[in-house]
């Protein structure tokens, strides 16, 4: 009987370990949905930002081609 004593103890510390583990996870998983909110509202944010980086990018382009252009229109005709 003292066997099953024992193993009933060692189960019962093995629950609260457990019981702390789901404790914790349940903290986790709340600051972890805290954490996606944030990022979602922070990347709301940068969107409007990556479309003026594509535009300047776009205008940036377009002066290039347009020096290329004026520089084979010099070299051949100016």
């Amino acid at each position: 009987m003292d066997r099953f004593d024992r193993l009933e103890v060692k189960l019962d510390k093995l629950d609260e370990r457990l019981d702390a583990v789901d404790k914790h996870l349940g903290i986790y998983n709340e600051q972890l949905q805290i954490h996606i909110r944030r990022s979602e509202a922070l990347e709301k944010q940068v969107e409007p930002l990556k479309q003026h980086i594509y535009y300047v990018q776009g205008v940036g382009k377009l002066l290039g081609l347009l020096g290329v252009a004026a520089g084979i229109y010099k070299a051949f005709w100016g």
